[in-house]
């Protein structure tokens, strides 16, 4: 499920692991702990803040939506601050999809039980958390479900005049009572989706933390647009990889760009953001020699836009605007091999290039038979079929392929391929190796004398 959804509000997923017995996901360590806990301790919020607050979830649940996923268990209690800081310029995160489920199409209803479900049972659901957040209680109490759905009921008779309403709403602003009467509709038909909520009046007085689009950006978007497609996915890969720490700003340069706050990027705002990048540029007085044209920014759409529809995910943005310092490092390169390399036997065949090239939305279309041929003619330097590390970075960094073959060349290939030696990468108080066991990039500990050093989804897998 988390798999299909790319949202900056949205809980990263890295690995997930299976045994006889179990299901485990390494899913993104949000630092912040739950929103609630920290409410609790902040105490009282402003609606400025709390209209922040909502526009991320909206945010969230606008992109679920579109990816035809219903979360249905959709509370306050869900959603984590990625770190510790001012809750002014938090990054929330919505978690915990035990319960969400797949629409067949766009519109479709579920129906399980007596109860119908539709995706604009989510938006009610985020209606609850405004009014809790802004009025401190829930909006219907009650000790058991029939006394909860008689206040549902009665409040669906008052609805239509505010001063006879159930819901206590005389401490609000105009526009935030409005904001919740329209999310609190107790018609699902009737009920306004995620998607025309975040055009709602109240939303404007949110805080949002901006970033522009820079000039920095913008070139390395372009030449984003010019790399293979195994540089693409390779870069995509890595970008789902970095800490939020080390991508904050392009995080709050996307969110500037998603205006409508779908999740993604359309054509209309990168050529706005690239125009405005151009005037600032102009501004400070900086020449540059290649303006960009329409023309340009359309092509540059066709060659980041990988499934076609001239709208950039997430993750497509992140991995066009990634720097070199980002996917130029050995431990970088080291998960995207990994990922390609299925069987972790330390060669890549042409079945796991071919399924690790298709594999999700964005770049399987644009995959042929003749393609993955033609890229192990390229990288198979010694002609065994195989792609090793050396020749997988050989073919990825073109420009530094000298350096890697004659790297290559001086490895011993009697034997089993050889892998280099693992790097590690330092991450805050962390630092991640290679796990003796699994032989995957993590974070390991000593887990005794019987055990010794060992992931924790090795260690898991023992217990």
């Amino acid at each position: 499920m988390l798999l299909k959804l790319d949202h900056p509000n949205i809980i990263k997923i890295f690995e997930v692991f299976r045994d006889e017995v179990n299901t485990y996901q390494i899913l993104q360590w949000c630092e912040g702990n739950k929103l609630l806990t920290r409410i609790r301790r902040e105490g009282s919020l402003t609606e400025g803040l709390v209209a922040y607050l909502v526009q991320q979830m909206l945010s969230a649940v606008s992109h679920m939506h579109s990816s035809l996923v219903i979360h249905r268990n959709l509370d306050l209690a869900h959603f984590c601050l990625y770190e510790e800081g001012p809750l002014e310029k938090c990054l929330l995160k919505l978690c915990d999809f035990e319960l969400a489920t797949f629409l067949d199409k766009e519109g479709a209803r579920l129906k399980e039980f007596v109860a119908p479900y539709d995706a604009n049972v989510d938006v009610w659901s985020v209606g609850v958390g405004t009014y809790l957040l802004l009025c401190g209680a829930l909006p219907f109490r009650g000790d058991n479900v029939d006394k909860v759905r008689g206040q549902i009921a009665e409040f669906k008779q008052t609805r239509a005049n505010p001063e006879k309403s159930a819901l206590d709403l005389q401490n609000l602003t105009d526009t935030a009572s409005e904001f919740v009467l329209t999310l609190l509709n107790p018609d699902g038909e009737a009920r306004c989706s995620a998607q025309d909520a975040l055009h709602l009046p109240w939303l404007k007085s949110a805080h949002k933390v901006k970033k522009p689009l820079t000039s920095k950006a913008v070139q390395g978007i372009l030449s984003y647009g010019h790399k293979t497609l195994l540089e693409k996915k390779c870069m995509q890969i890595i970008a789902t990889t970095l800490p939020d720490d080390d991508i904050k700003d392009l995080v709050n340069m996307f969110q500037t760009l998603d205006k409508n706050g779908d999740g993604e990027v359309s054509l209309s705002e990168l050529k706005d953001a690239v125009d405005a990048a151009s005037k600032r540029g102009k501004a400070k007085g900086s020449k540059r020699k290649d303006e960009v044209t329409d023309s340009d920014i359309l092509k540059l759409m066709e060659s980041i836009d990988s499934n076609g529809n001239q709208r950039i995910s997430y993750t497509e943005f992140l991995a066009a605007c990634l720097e070199e310092r980002h996917y130029t490092q050995e431990a970088a390169f080291w998960h995207a091999f990994r990922h390609f390399d299925r069987n972790n036997d330390g060669c890549i065949s042409k079945q796991e290039l071919n399924e690790a090239l298709r594999e999700g939305d964005e770049l399987g279309d644009l995959v042929s038979r003749q393609l993955i041929d033609d890229m192990m003619k390229q990288a198979d330097a010694n002609g065994n079929q195989q792609i090793d590390y050396y020749e997988f970075m050989a073919m990825v960094q073109p420009n530094k392929e000298k350096e890697w073959h004659q790297f290559h060349a001086l490895a011993d290939h009697t034997g089993p391929p050889k892998l280099p030696p693992s790097p590690t990468k330092k991450r805050g108080k962390e630092a991640l190796t290679t796990c003796p066991r699994c032989q995957q990039v993590r974070q390991i500990k000593d887990r005794g004398d019987k055990l010794g050093l060992l992931c924790a989804a090795c260690w898991m897998s023992e217990m």
